[in-house]
């Protein structure tokens, strides 16, 4: 029904939301289009859901001419069916229950579902099939923004197929690419087709559809000459991929590393290597810039330093010979802070270097610091530099918190930075927190401090935990035997 302008419910606003970045944010809040009801949950005033259902009409009538089936899943979905497939564990999946108890899922997609339902058919001749709908996902987004690009409930068209064989498979893809390319040519809406990231959703391949923007939450690779796109979510699960993931725990010791790039991808990075005589060699880096070239010279880096290790090389001489490849292989205007060290957990001695790194807090149990800073220059900057050890000893429950500078210079809204003082404030009173839970305390220090500001550098820390060693359980005494 067509209405006259006067009785549209159309409420615009004079100036942009306070909160908005994005283009696409201020002018659909300013032109009536959409409103925000809470973080990552907004409302499609009925302009703006004019344009969203002419937008599913040209999905629809695009998947109808390949032989798709349109149908309509429930939001509310049994717990049970994502338990089946390990993906009930998420951080990102809603959960809920009932009053009798019985968990729920709210679904960011519904590939259990559809599944469930496949169940019926009875024969490979029932085969193919090509089911999609449109429903209402969500999302447990920590950090919902940028309007409508990051939220925590959505409406999404997701389409399913069931083929016989991998020839079967192949031709439903292939059929959904051709309306996928007219559908955003109708839309009108330049994109790029490129290789991606299953992530959480699975699957052996992924295809993606990037649309050049001003604001996003991927950065795309094209070439010169126009016959080349990639994704850098690519490069940034690769690299990702290269660093330590877990707790690292050994007697006597425990350490944790976590790094948050700037950019898609970055130059911080960290490592946790246990050596051969039962030491463990602990390392953070931060290469000069931010996003591809700097982390291609940190994969570099952090290759050359694991292969030196190998060869035995101590502190001192690893910081050295680590220089030498850097000034030989690295453009002139790149340099890498590097901090590492060689932990012996039975005897308690830290051996490290500091190579221009910012330098690691090592806090006392009795509450007081200590800041490591022997060593030497940034590596890359001069050939012939040459590096010294110092060494430290860490009594049991001593912590040692190494940390890039994206950490400390993170700013508030008033440009005050998180500094020395922030890192301390989140070790002290952690006296026997485990070295993940400071890690993760230290980002989520940073988050609250920073207040949604743009990220300007790369934030990366490393935690190491000297850890008593093992109780001896005492033996009972053994009672004489009667001859």
């Amino acid at each position: 029904m067509v209405r006259r302008a006067t009785q549209l419910f159309f409420p615009t606003l004079r100036d942009d939301p306070a909160d908005a970045e994005a283009v696409s944010h201020k002018l659909l809040v300013r032109g009536g289009f959409i409103r925000q009801v809470s973080a990552g949950v907004w409302t499609f005033l009925p302009l703006g859901w004019r344009v969203h259902e002419k937008v599913v009409q040209i999905i629809r009538e695009e998947l109808d001419a390949i032989g798709a089936q349109e149908m309509l899943m429930p939001v509310l979905t049994p717990a049970e069916l994502w338990q089946a497939t390990g993906r009930y564990k998420s951080p990102e999946v809603f959960k809920l229950r009932d009053r009798n108890e019985r968990e729920f899922v709210l679904p960011l997609t519904h590939e259990e579902t559809v599944t469930f339902h496949a169940r019926e058919l009875q024969s490979y001749r029932d085969l193919p099939q090509m089911l999609y709908h449109f429903q209402t996902k969500d999302r447990d987004e920590p950090r919902p923004r940028a309007g409508l690009l990051r939220v925590r409930e959505f409406i999404m068209k997701d389409s399913y197929s069931f083929d016989r064989d991998e020839e079967g498979l192949e031709r439903s893809f292939q059929l959904h690419k051709g309306a996928y390319d007219r559908i955003f040519e109708r839309c009108g809406l330049d994109v790029y087709y490129v290789q991606a990231e299953s992530g959480l959703m699975g699957g052996s391949s992924s295809m993606d559809y990037l649309a050049p923007a001003e604001t996003g939450e991927k950065m795309l690779v094209t070439c010169e000459r126009g016959d080349y796109a990639d994704d850098l979510e690519i490069a940034r699960e690769i690299q990702q991929a290269m660093l330590p993931r877990a707790e690292f725990r050994a007697l006597g010791v425990e350490a944790f590393g976590m790094t948050r790039p700037a950019n898609t991808v970055g130059g911080d990075f960290y490592d946790i290597l246990p050596l051969a005589d039962g030491r463990v060699l602990l390392a953070l880096g931060d290469v000069a810039g931010k996003g591809s070239p700097a982390a291609l010279l940190m994969a570099l880096l952090l290759a050359m330093m694991r292969t030196l290790v190998d060869e035995g090389l101590e502190d001192a001489a690893l910081a050295t010979r680590l220089n030498a490849q850097i000034v030989k292989h690295a453009p002139r205007t790149r340099f890498v802070t590097l901090f590492i060290a060689t932990f012996d957990p039975r005897t308690g001695s830290l051996v490290y270097v500091n190579a221009g790194q910012n330098p690691p807090l090592l806090r006392r149990t009795d509450g007081s610091y200590e800041r490591l800073r022997a060593g030497g220059m940034a590596l890359g900057m001069f050939e012939n530099a040459t590096y010294s050890a110092g060494r430290v000893e860490l009594a049991t429950g001593d912590v040692l918190v190494m940390y890039s500078d994206g950490i400390t210079e993170a700013e508030d809204s008033l440009e005050r930075p998180f500094d020395e003082a922030g890192v301390q404030g989140v070790v002290d009173g952690r006296d026997w927190a485990s070295a993940k839970e400071l890690g993760w305390a230290m980002f989520a220090a940073v988050e609250t401090h920073r207040q949604e500001r743009r990220l300007l550098d790369d934030l990366t820390v490393l935690v190491a935990r000297r850890l008593p060693p093992l109780p001896v359980a005492p033996v009972a005494p053994v009672a004489p035997v009667a001859g």
